[in-house]
C-alpha cells in the first residue's frame, strides 16, 4: 500500500533533509511541502491525504493549532526538540512524536504504525474510547473517560476515583476539567467535578454516584439538572 502526504516545516534546511529521508522510506510520496500551517490547510480543504509529517513550532500558529484545526481524521507524525509534547501527542492520538534528531529507522517504524492502523481497520470502523493520560507515580498512565467517577480537590493536588482505581495528581480542578468533555463532566461544588453519566440520583443538596454521597452547592443545581438532562 502506497502512502501519501504532505510535509509542514518552517525551516527550509531541516524541510529539504527530511524531504530526502521520506525519499527512502519505500511506498511512501511527498505530494507537498509547506512552511506554514495556513499554507497547509488551504492544501488540506481540496486535497486528502495519508499523512502529514508536522514540526510542532510553526509561526503563526503552531503544530498543535494546526492540528485542531484539520477537519478530516488524517495520521500524523510530529517532529518536536520539547519532551513535553510527547504526552500532548500520545493524547491527541498521533502516530509518532520524534525527536528533532531522528534517524531514518526511527522514521520507518513512525510508517509502519500507520501501515498496521490501515490493515486493522481495512474494511472495519473501529470506535476508540476517549482517554486522558496522567502523571502519577512518576509514571503517565491513561485512564479511559468514561471510567472516571468522580474527581475531588486535595489541596494542590486532585484525587480520581475511577471504576476499579484512585490516582492522586498534582493538578488544580480548573486545570483538569479542562481537559474532560464539557457535557459528560459537572463541578458540583468547588471540590468535587462528577461524571454526570455515573449519577444514579440527586436532591437538592447532594448526588449519588456509585453508592457515594457527593455534595451538590444549592447555587449549581439548576445549571446540573440542564446537564443531568442531556445525559
Amino acid at each position: 500500500m502506497r502512502l501519501q502526504g504532505i510535509l509542514v516545516i518552517a525551516n527550509a534546511v531541516e524541510r529539504l533533509k527530511i524531504g530526502q529521508l521520506l525519499t527512502k522510506i519505500k511506498n511512501v510520496s511527498l505530494k507537498e511541502e509547506f512552511d506554514s500551517a495556513i499554507d497547509a490547510s488551504e492544501y488540506l480543504t481540496y486535497n486528502a491525504v495519508d499523512f502529514i509529517v508536522l514540526k510542532a513550532d510553526l509561526p503563526v500558529y503552531d503544530g498543535f493549532d494546526f492540528l485542531k484545526s484539520l477537519k478530516n481524521k488524517v495520521e500524523v507524525i510530529l517532529i518536536s526538540k520539547q519532551d513535553q509534547d510527547a504526552l500532548i501527542a500520545f493524547e491527541l492520538g498521533l502516530v509518532d512524536c520524534l525527536p528533532s534528531n531522528f534517524k531514518k529507522e526511527r522514521l520507518q517504524l513512525s510508517f509502519d504504525r500507520i501501515r498496521a492502523k490501515h490493515q486493522e481497520l481495512e474494511g472495519v470502523e473501529v470506535t476508540q474510547d476517549p482517554s486522558i493520560v496522567i502523571r502519577c507515580n512518576l509514571k503517565n498512565e491513561k485512564i479511559f473517560i468514561k471510567n472516571i467517577l468522580w474527581i475531588e480537590a486535595m489541596g494542590d493536588y486532585i484525587r480520581i476515583i475511577t471504576s476499579s482505581k484512585k490516582y492522586v495528581i498534582l493538578s488544580t480542578m480548573k486545570q483538569f476539567m479542562n481537559r474532560l468533555p464539557p457535557n459528560q463532566f459537572f463541578r458540583t461544588h468547588k471540590s468535587f467535578i462528577v461524571n454526570v453519566k455515573k449519577v444514579d440520583r440527586y436532591t437538592a443538596n447532594e448526588v449519588e454516584v456509585a453508592g457515594k454521597l457527593l455534595p451538590l452547592s444549592r447555587s449549581r443545581k439548576g445549571e446540573f439538572q440542564s446537564t443531568f438532562s442531556l445525559n
